[in-house]
């Protein structure tokens, strides 16, 4: 009863992954962070489920969120087909180790207990397919949608480490998951195709315009390919956003004119799907810390000196990386106040600095935003909701870089 506690518990505080942790014995926990049991399939464990099945499907539909609802495995899909088998199979050893209280079930629709030789083909239920118009947000005003889903980020780059899919620490698991509670409020996948930007996906919103979908694309061609989505090398867009003096020229993708095509429900789907692929999802985290490393050295260039504390703390780092993102003068600002702070302070800890570089932020926001206003002529009163927008910006950032929990993805 208190292990169920601890878990339901986990779940309301929005962190399933923290409860199976800290919560299950190791023979749960174990086979959490292997990908041979999800939570939910622990909890229907736990709630008496015993069908091989049935605790199968939950799993191998959770790691292939891509897949529509209703999807049956067909016989050519080898891969998938042996992948449900040996998840079968796991689970299978897992329940007979759990001993006779918990042997497993496995009947056919008939009721004779056999293993089956091929994969069933139940409904998918665990979440909403990336085929469902319903799931999608337009924008009536400015055309284009939004959609968030995936669940947590952390736990989907986990599974594919201990499937040996992709190689990163649990500091940078730990920086991701924090950076994405910004772009995606922890969710491993996000579409944007509404605002100036035309299109935009994944935990740390790559945006078409600048370039960085296009980097994204190219990191995983043919798993692109697969959802219709192919970079036009010989071919830009040629792009002009308010306020820039030169337009960007990012390269095109095949099949589409302009970008402003990209707003349409079909490529909407066709994103959103692509950003749940496993083999984009690991590209995209390998690519994440390649630009976090390009942005440090950058911002370190400017600073003329390298940052205190930056490799002790993903707090720190995730604060950076979104800031810079945010407002990349606003964050030289707070950093050059930050470090001369630090220097003449005498303080010595991650923590300290961390703390230093909050405070220069949250005073910095406000008084550039004023300055901000004020060039552009604003009335007082827009002064003063601009003003109080970047405090809260400000906040924001500190916050959701701050903590492990997510508000919209568990």
């Amino acid at each position: 009863m208190f292990l169920r506690t601890e878990i339901e518990r986990g779940q309301r505080l929005g962190d399933p992954s923290v409860a199976s942790i800290a919560s299950l014995p190791k023979i749960f926990a174990d086979a959490v962070k292997s990908g041979a049991l999800t939570v939910e399939a622990v909890l229907r464990i736990l709630a008496g489920e015993r069908n091989v099945n049935t605790l199968t499907n939950l799993v191998f539909y959770a790691r292939h969120p891509e897949l529509p609802t209703g999807y049956k495995i067909q016989p050519h899909e080898k891969h998938l087909v042996q992948q449900w088998l040996d998840l079968s199979e796991r689970i299978v050893r897992l329940l007979k180790a759990l001993g006779p209280a918990t042997a497993p079930n496995r009947t056919t629709s008939g009721g004779a207990s056999a293993p089956p030789k091929a994969p069933p083909s139940p409904s998918r239920s665990t979440s909403s397919s990336v085929h469902d118009d319903r799931a999608y947000k337009p924008h009536k005003k400015l055309g284009g949608y939004s959609r968030y889903g995936g669940g947590r980020l952390e736990t989907r780059l986990r599974e594919l480490r201990d499937q040996s899919k992709l190689s990163v620490s649990d500091g940078d698991i730990e920086l991701l998951q924090r950076i994405s509670n910004v772009e995606t409020g922890g969710c491993l996948q996000a579409l944007n195709s509404w605002d100036n930007v035309y299109m935009s996906i994944g935990f740390m919103q790559w945006p078409l315009v600048f370039g960085k979908l296009q980097r994204l694309i190219a990191r995983a061609p043919e798993a692109f390919r697969r959802y219709g989505i192919e970079l036009d090398s010989g071919r830009t867009y040629t792009i002009k956003l308010r306020g820039d003096t030169d337009p960007y020229l990012p390269i095109a993708l095949k099949g589409v004119t302009h970008p402003n095509e990209l707003r349409s429900l079909e490529w909407g789907k066709r994103f959103f799907a692509a950003g749940l692929d496993p083999e984009i999802v690991a590209r995209e985290a390998e690519l994440a810390l390649e630009i976090i490393a390009e942005e440090r050295r950058k911002i370190e260039k400017r600073l003329d000196r390298a940052i205190p504390h930056y490799d002790e703390s993903s707090p720190l780092r995730a604060l950076i990386q979104e800031t810079n993102n945010h407002r990349p003068a606003w964050l030289r600002t707070s950093l050059k106040r930050a470090v001369k702070r630090y220097v003449s302070s005498g303080a010595s800890t991650p923590a300290e600095f961390l703390e230093l570089v909050r405070a220069a932020i949250r005073a910095c926001y406000p008084v550039e935003a004023r300055a901000a206003a004020i060039r552009n002529k604003f009335d007082e009163k827009t002064t003063a909701e601009a003003v109080a927008k970047a405090e809260q910006q400000a906040e924001n950032l500190i916050k959701r870089t701050g903590t492990l929990d997510s508000e919209l993805c568990t």
